[in-house]
């Protein structure tokens, strides 16, 4: 029977502690993503639209005048639903964020049934990880209100060691969702709503649609109740076997119906953008600038292990929940 509630069971964490904390008006994200694997960095930029990519990194060492090189790979997958599960998707890229997969509700960001990869050639170190466009208070964006969890948005996270899993940790949001996206305050190039290709969403048996409404020029949302069998067909079902599934899996199917034709415009841009070193790097500059002196938040958050854990995968994935989508910005490594 599925569930009538969407919310997952929750991962078990380590018992391991760390510190979290949002951006504020010092760009910490910028000061501690420096000379570390920053994937907001234009070297990135070639993974944009690509199942997976390589891309070399040199981080300077204390210990020695020769910096540490490693490769990075990077790959985004996608659960399609029961009969398909998980298939390589594509990566979207951008200076001001970082990192999510092409497609799904979100177009720029890592949503419910999504997965970020991320492969280091080498072991490393890894004292903490820096996220972009994780947010509170986005319910009310979609006309629903959840009693059984907080409003928030949060990214899961693995790492692993030759295949063995070294660390769970969830980092939520910290900072309320603002009225104007930070990416249109770093470039006009970049539109608002230009990202969102459709919303899905479950709680206590109803089932809600943000769709495309040609007639208003805006979407609208609409609504259903699952669960209810209409008496008339009991008896199609009588003797059938009830099969637990997991919502996340079943809604895993919208992703081939994207909704919102306004959700590619960013995406489409960036096509046009993404091989411009010389722009990348001035958004990339402007973003940094605009955290000093803007009063719009990009939901940025860091979190610190309080012992550096030595990993060669990371792996980010969202629980499903009313708006879950985020970007990865960055690794912060011990030197």
């Amino acid at each position: 029977m599925v569930a009538k509630s969407f919310i997952l069971s929750a991962l078990f964490f380590a018992a391991q502690s760390s510190v979290v904390y949002a951006q504020s008006s010092t760009a910490l994200i910028d000061r501690q993503l420096l000379d570390q694997i920053d994937f907001r960095d234009a070297a990135f930029s070639v993974c944009f639209e690509q199942r997976s990519c390589e891309v070399g990194v040199s981080i300077p060492r204390s210990s020695s005048n020769d910096p540490l090189e490693l490769t990075v790979a990077v790959a985004a997958e996608r659960d399609t639903g029961i009969l398909e599960g998980w298939q390589p998707a594509e990566l979207y890229w951008d200076p001001v964020d970082g990192f999510g997969v092409l497609g799904g509700g979100q177009n720029d960001e890592i949503d419910f049934n999504e997965r970020l990869t991320i492969s280091l050639s080498e072991p490393l170190n890894i004292q903490g990880m820096w996220f972009s466009d994780m947010f509170i208070g986005e319910q009310s964006n979609y006309g629903v209100s959840y009693t059984e969890q907080e409003d928030l948005e949060a990214a899961d996270v693995v790492a692993s060691l030759t295949g063995v899993m070294v660390f769970e940790r969830r980092v939520t949001g910290q900072v309320v969702v603002p009225d104007d996206p930070f990416n249109v305050v770093v470039s006009d190039d970049f539109v608002e709503g230009g990202d969102a290709r459709n919303r899905v969403l479950i709680d206590e048996g109803i089932v809600t649609f943000l769709i495309e409404d040609e007639t208003q020029g805006s979407p609208r949302i609409i609504r259903a109740a699952v669960g209810e069998i209409d008496p008339s067909k009991l008896d199609i079902f009588a003797g059938a076997e009830i099969v637990d599934i997991d919502p996340a899996t079943l809604l895993g199917e919208t992703e081939f119906a994207p909704l919102l034709a306004a959700g590619l415009r960013n995406q489409l841009m960036m096509e046009r953008m993404v091989t411009n070193q010389i722009n990348l790097a001035a958004w990339h500059t402007e973003a940094s600038r605009q955290r000093l002196i803007s009063s719009v938040p990009n939901g940025e958050v860091g979190t610190v292990l309080n012992v550096a854990t030595t990993v060669d995968q990371l792996v980010f994935s969202a629980e499903l929940m009313t708006s879950n989508d985020y970007s990865v910005a960055g690794l912060v490594v011990e030197n």
